[in-house]
């Protein structure tokens, strides 16, 4: 029988909020100071996004795993932890819950990879000797088996220091793969597969974002990306009652814009206008990050078409890339708190124009 979702528990890391309380205090001052404006040099930039670890070195990563991990994945690593804490969760359950989660790799570069490898091998066809085949072909595989490391690494740093052992997945790297994540770790305990499930995102904003930015983005536009991590304890009607716990909120809806839409006519790209009549039922809309100042607020102005109340992550964080979604839920969770909202819409618009929805209710 079809269960109830809700989320009993939440999570949220970014620099200058190493805990949720400093992530809330930051929604409640408005203060954006920690962000850095367009780096003038790659040192810079990596001090600007950094997350600093908690006070506690309870959950910390260990000395040899700090050297290959990114410092999202550290985030993502002690997020989770602090959050399965916090949820009183007797530790035998534990192993038992999956984790979806939308950091790393996505098919496109596992394809790009394997095209790489592939030329590696027929440029060692040349070879007048073993010897020489061999050399061409290792020389190719370290950085491979390197990227494929660093950027799958969220998922088994994150399940090696909680323990969770479930039906672990990496989604991809943009911010719809984080939408699709949620969708999973719901359907999971939304089918009766599972009493609960972990769901989140970690994003890195660093080097390789800016330049890749920089490399697509007209010349005038501002980077401005968060090094982010957010997770949600997704938890089953049943399981609340049983623990006679109060939950944070339910979730009760996603919507998806489907198509990918031709962005050689980006003009004619009306943001949002898939949800214009459904939009109406929540009071409050939370827009996920967007990519630079003209589309945040083409997207902020179309929203306030549709619901009553528009709030936007960018001017706060910037790009939160594929914990944009886990990072809007962590801002309506805040918000049915202070304001006593019935219904919060989290809107996501990915750098393909793809929109997708996750409709919350206040528990």
């Amino acid at each position: 029988m079809p269960q109830r979702v809700f989320i009993s528990a939440c999570n949220s890391k970014c620099p200058g909020a190493s805990t949720l309380d400093d992530f809330y205090s930051i929604l409640e001052k408005g203060d954006a100071s920690f962000l850095l404006p367009v780096p003038v040099d790659s040192e810079t930039l990596l001090l600007g996004t950094k997350i600093k670890p908690t006070a506690s070195t309870e959950f910390s990563p260990s000395k040899s795993n700090e050297k290959v991990m990114r410092t999202e994945v550290i985030g993502a690593t002690e997020c989770v932890c602090e959050m399965l804490k916090s949820a009183e969760l007797p530790e035998s359950i534990i192993p038992d819950i999956p984790l979806y989660i939308s950091s790393g790799v996505c098919f496109e570069r596992q394809v790009n990879d394997m095209d790489w490898f592939s030329k590696a091998l027929y440029a060692s066809l040349s070879s007048k000797t073993n010897e020489e085949k061999n050399k061409k072909i290792y020389h190719a595989i370290p950085p491979l088996l390197a990227l494929r490391t660093l950027t799958n690494s969220a998922e088994s740093f994150v399940a090696q220091h909680s323990k969770l052992a479930g039906n672990n997945t990496t989604f991809g790297i943009t911010s719809q793969s984080a939408y699709f994540a949620l969708k999973e770790g719901y359907d999971a305990v939304h089918l009766g597969e599972y009493d609960m499930a972990v769901a989140g995102g970690a994003n890195g904003g660093g080097i390789s974002s800016y330049f890749m930015f920089k490399n697509f983005m007209p010349a005038d536009s501002v980077w401005k990306e968060s090094t982010c991590a957010s997770f949600l304890l997704l938890e089953s009607e049943e399981s609340v009652k049983k623990r006679r716990i109060n939950p944070l909120c339910e979730i009760t809806g996603f919507k998806f814009s489907g198509d990918v839409p031709d962005l050689a006519n980006n003009k004619n790209i009306v943001p949002f206008i898939h949800f214009t009549e459904y939009g109406k039922d929540a009071e409050v809309c939370i827009l996920g990050s967007s990519f630079r100042e003209s589309e945040y607020l083409d997207e902020k102005k179309c929203a306030e078409s549709i619901w009553k109340e528009v709030y936007s992550l960018y001017p706060l964080f910037g790009g939160c890339g594929s914990a944009g979604v886990f990072m809007s839920i962590a801002v309506a969770i805040y918000f049915f708190k202070k304001n006593g909202h019935r219904f919060i819409d989290c809107a996501e618009r990915d750098v393909f124009k793809r929109e997708s929805l996750v409709r919350l209710k206040n528990a």
